[in-house]
Order: C-alpha cells, then structure tokens, then sequence
C-alpha cells in the first residue's frame, strides 16, 4: 500500500502661511544613460529554473523551488572557498546572490550560474496635490487607505514626526556599506527604519515620501492618510567621485543588492499586513526599451515579478533627467509601475522622463511633506509623484484587497485624466483616484459556508464537509485554507483551489463548494479564502468543532475489550462512525508501532480487499487472519490513504 500524504502624490496640501520652506530643484538628477560608478560587487544568476511564487501551480512547488535556490547558493559557496571574496546577501525567493570579490571571482563563477549582473547603485530622486487627483472625494467616500500598508524603500523615515504618528508598523534596513543605525549591514526591528544622518539632503528624502503616501495632520494630510507605513532604509553612505551630480558629499547612494533584500523582507511579511504597494523614489540611467531594461535588471525584475504575483504593486520613479523617450531603471522594469511627473497646473513637469511605456502620471512639483525633525518642506521630482501613485493603491486596495495588480493599474489608467506631453506627443493618464475608487470591482464581500452553514457546526473526526464560496473574486488562483481557529494565516492545514484540486484552473470562479475532509483529532476548525496564490484574506468560514466523542471507533469479533487468541486465528474487525471516504482503512499493528510501511502487519480498506473501492463506507466489518507470533497487537483505523489516525481498537493478544 502506498500512501498519499496531503501536506501539504506632489502632496495636494492646503497652503500653511506658519510653514516657510523653497521649493527644490531635484539635486540628485542623474544623466541619460549614466549612474554612479560601480564596485566590485556583483550579482549572480543561479542555475535554477525558477517562478514567481505567487504563480507556481502548488503551493507545495514553492518548498522544492526554495530547496534547489538552497542547494544551488550552497555550490556556489563550495567553488568559492579558498579565493577572496564576501557575499553581501543572499535571497530564499529568487535565485540570486549577491557578491563582492575580484576578477578571478567572477571568472571561476563564470561558467557555474547563468548570469552574472553589476550591483548599479541607485540615488533618490528628488498643498494641492490631494484634491487635484481627487483622493479627498475617496475619503469621503469612506476610503481613505484604513488596512492598507505601503512599504516605504528609501533614506529611512522619522516615525516621531506628528505627521507620521503611528503609522510606522514595521522598520528595517539594508545598508551594503553598513551604514544601518547599529552599524551593521542589517538591521530588523524597531529603530532599523529611522532616517540615515550621513547626508543631509538625501537623508530627508524618505520622510518626505512616507508623509506624500500616508501622512495624516490636522489642515492636510497625504494620499492614504488612513493607511499605514513600512520603513526600510536601502541607502549607504558614500564619499568623493561617487557623489558627482548628488549635489553633496558625504552622499546617498542604494545598491540593486539591497534593493532586492528590501523588497524581499517585503514578500515574507505579506501574511502579516495587507501590503498594497512598494514606494521606490530612486533611480539609475535611462532605458529606452522596457525589453533592454529587462533583460540588464533581471535580478531585480525577479523580485518584482514575485511581489507582483501575490497582489504586491512596485511603483518607481521615472527619474527627473527630462529625458523625452526613456525612463530611468527600475522603473524602467515592465512588471514596474512607473510615475512621471506633472505641475499643479496639470502639466508635464519639465524635469520628469517620459517614455511610451510609462504608466501613470501623478503631481510632483513643489509638494509640500513632512521632513525629519518635525517640519515640512517642498520638494519636486518624480520621487514625489510616485508616492501618489503608492498611496493613491492603498486607498483602491482597501475597497478591492483582492484585486490584482494588473486590475487596480486598469482603475487607475481607465479613470485618470490624459494629459499630453507636448514634448514628444505622447498622452499619460494622471491619476483620478476617486475615479478609480468608483470604477475597481468590489461588489459583495467574499462569504463560505460549510455544509451549507453560515453558523458553527459540530462533526465527527474525519468527516468530509463541503466549503461554499459565495461572491469570490475570479481569480484563477484562488485559494481555500482548513486552519485550526486562530492560527496565523501561514500555518494550514490542507488547501485546494476553488476546482477543489491543487493544480491552477486555466480560469477562475466567484462561486464553488469544495469538498475538505476533516482532521480526525478533536479541535475547533475554520477554513479561509485567499486571494491570487497570495495571504490577503477574502473570508473566514463559521466554526467546525470536531467532536471527541460520537466518531470513529473499533471492536474485535464484537468486543471493546481486549480479547485474547490462537495463532493465526481468524478475527473480525468492526468499524463504526467512520467518515466515509473511499480510502479509509485498517492496519494490522503489533501494540505501540508506527504507522508506516514496515510497522504494519496487514491492512485492508473497509470493503475487505487491497483494492481501491468505488465508494466509501462509514461502517464494516473486515476479516484479518492473526500473525502465528505470540504477542500483543492491534488494528488501527486510518483517514483516506493517510496516517492520520481516526481510532485504535483494544489490544488482542496471540497466546
């Protein structure tokens, strides 16, 4: 017998007459085609065929994919060892490394991974703006970003500032030259998120941007202002030619390396929080082609696609070169969501990059945000446009949390307002959020019932119940979990699509029953809708009690004692209350041994026989023949082709 385990925006504020700052020039503008020059660190491509996890047809298929990024990052440590050389991070969900090390490094890895890519560093990229994109008429509405989050990738961010109060949920930093404020290059936890001090301008940067998503004050506030904030600070300090064109020095620079690690830290915390949107205000050179893009940032574009795949959005910068037919990397990255920049007045900033395969536009000039140390000032660029955008998902997100990214860039694309570059031609939509709010499919929320059951019931162990999603969103990934009550979102206990297997439908439903059978240990049970292979949670069933009396339960030739026989003798088992799948079945086991291919002596399914039947039975009464041993023994009853343990009988003992 063979068993078959289951596991399985600028920000549009009213004007402050007490608030005196100038308007900035962006500072940090990098030239077409240039970017600070590069290290001797480095990335490779690991040889491993892999997916964005929220993609992959099984869940079960993101351990094994995981297994061999493991297996093939401990190679690479292997063929390493004896030359000179540090890897400067290491990631689980995409099969990347990143290392630091000279020529004959990379010339001995060279014919070992599939790609070997430079670590580009990066720089930031520098009262009316609400209501110009129209997120105050969300607000009454009723959304306003409450339950969404938006992870905030920059200099750090001032959690104390009055405008950031509260909002701050979860803080890290990456910092490649250890510039993290423990002084290393990692730091998880309270205060890792807290603003860098090394380069004054740049050093304000994140601040501003947290306050343009999510900020909240008493005569204005950001696009989000319900929402809330994960600070990870991506920045190092660098000195001399590296800050040409940073407008200071000490300066701010980010590596890909950390980036990656970033977004990463992300992806592992969105069973925790309902992460809308990732914020990236920086940028590198320009790139003409979305497809040459691809193809030279595919480390990062890896991780991207894994945040896009579970319902996460990247929104980048399009850098401020006033470049008429290319943005900057990464938002140049197709899976992306790219931001330009537009005035007040609702036209083409002249800084902002523009390209055909820009996404949205959003206010960038002079907008007025927090800074650290409490006060406010204006900035302009790009940077300040795309934490509209990221603000402007949550607030869409908290309408629809299932929605797709690809569905909540359609609301905000199909509303926006265009707005043509007069530059080049080309037409944009600036971001309408209130459109978008109106336009996103909702509808009723998500419900399941069991058994047909909006409320509470009660089953033996190893009962089958049928799961009814009622107004799901379509998806085809999809997902239902059977949980214990109030574990976290991460710890199920089996699952299936809503076509009731564990291989992706080519297309989704918003209406299914999908038939679990229960644990056979007693406990209190619910089962939960997922959207898109990912943890935003749709709906919680009502409570299943598996009960600990009434189930499953064993005799021998008629007895719940224990009995004593020949050797060899003929026995009769008797089953009762069994829950009636087709693969149930009994072992023959000498008293105490494990369940398993060797500890068991004999075993039958309830119709008597080794044979798969055609249908289930919940009472039987199965012939064994007795081992010729002296000893004690007993017959054990099992859940559907597994080890899953529903009774045990008394012990019968061969004298």
């Amino acid at each position: 017998m063979t068993l078959r385990r289951r596991l399985a925006i600028p920000l549009l504020v009213l004007f402050m007459t007490s608030c005196w700052a100038a308007a900035l020039a962006d500072p940090n503008a990098v030239s077409p085609g240039s970017r600070p020059a590069e290290s001797g660190r480095f990335l490779v491509h690991l040889k491993v065929a892999d997916s964005p996890e929220g993609a992959l047809p099984r869940r079960d298929a993101v351990v094994r994919q995981r297994q061999a990024i493991g297996l093939a990052k401990e190679t690479i440590r292997r063929a390493l060892a004896g030359r000179s050389h540090r890897v400067t991070r290491e990631y689980q969900a995409v099969p990347f490394m990143a290392i630091e090390g000279g020529p004959d490094v990379r010339a001995a890895l060279a014919p070992m991974v599939a790609t070997i890519y430079p670590d580009h560093l990066f720089r930031p990229s520098l009262n009316e703006s609400v209501p110009l994109i129209r997120a105050d008429q969300a607000w009454v509405q009723g959304f306003d970003g409450t339950g969404s989050v938006v992870a905030v990738l920059d200099t750090g961010v001032d959690k104390q500032h009055p405008f950031l109060a509260g909002k701050v949920i979860n803080e890290a930093c990456y910092s490649g030259n250890g510039n993290c404020p423990n002084g290393t290059d990692t730091q998880l936890g309270p205060g890792a998120g807290v603003p860098c001090t090394f380069a004054p301008g740049g050093c304000r940067h994140g601040t501003h941007v947290a306050g343009i998503a999510a900020g909240a004050g008493a005569t204005f506030s950001g696009v989000a202002r319900g929402g809330q904030v994960m600070a990870i600070q991506v920045f190092s300090k660098f000195t001399g030619t590296d800050c040409n064109g940073a407008g200071e020095n000490p300066c701010a620079l980010a590596y890909t390396s950390d980036l990656i690690a970033a977004m990463e830290h992300v992806y592992e915390f969105r069973a925790q929080y309902r992460i809308a949107a990732v914020n990236m205000s920086l940028g590198g050179a320009v790139y003409s082609s979305s497809a040459q893009c691809d193809a030279d940032n595919a480390p990062t574009k890896a991780i991207i696609d894994t945040l896009r795949s579970v319902g996460i959005a990247t929104v980048v910068a399009a850098g401020n070169n006033g470049a008429t037919n290319g943005i900057t990397d990464p938002a140049c990255i197709s899976s992306a969501i790219s931001v330009g920049s537009t005035t007040k007045t609702d036209a083409i900033s002249s800084f902002s990059n523009s390209a055909a395969f820009l996404s949205l536009l959003a206010p960038g000039s002079s907008i007025l945000s927090s800074v650290p140390g409490g006060g406010f000032a204006f900035f302009s660029g790009t940077s300040m446009a795309s934490p509209h955008v990221a603000g402007a998902w949550a607030v869409v997100k908290q309408k629809s949390p299932q929605a797709s990214v690809a569905a909540v860039l359609d609301a905000l694309v199909t509303t926006g307002v265009l707005r043509l570059d007069s530059r080049n031609g080309i037409t944009k939509p600036r971001i309408d959020v209130a459109g978008a709010v109106a336009l996103i499919q909702n509808g009723a929320s998500a419900t399941l019932t069991v058994n047909g059951s909006s409320t509470p019931i009660t089953v033996v162990p190893g009962a089958i119940v049928t799961v009814g999603v009622q107004n799901g969103p379509g998806n085809p990934t999809d997902w239902l979990g059977l949980y214990q009550a109030g574990a976290a979102d991460g710890a199920y206990s089996n699952w299936f699509y809503l076509n009731g297997t564990k291989s992706a439908p080519a297309s989704g439903v918003t209406t299914a029953s999908v038939p679990f059978t229960m644990p056979g240990i007693a406990g209190t049970y619910e089962f939960r809708l997922f959207a898109n292979n990912g943890f935003t949670k749709l709906a919680t069933s009502p409570t299943v009690t598996v009960q600990s009396t009434g189930g499953p339960s064993l005799t021998v030739n008629g007895s719940s004692a224990a009995i004593t026989v020949a050797p060899g003798a003929t026995v009769t088992v008797g089953v009762q209350n069994g829950p009636g799948n087709r693969a149930d079945w009994i072992g023959l086991y000498p008293a105490g041994a494990l369940c398993g291919t060797n500890p068991w002596l004999d075993w039958f399914y309830l119709n008597g026989t080794k044979a798969y039947p055609s249908s289930g039975l919940q009472s039987a009464t199965v012939a064994f023949v007795m081992p010729a041993t002296a000893g004690a023994y007993e017959f054990r009853f099992f859940l559907n082709d597994t080890c899953t343990k529903l009774a045990t009988s008394s012990t019968v003992t061969v004298q």
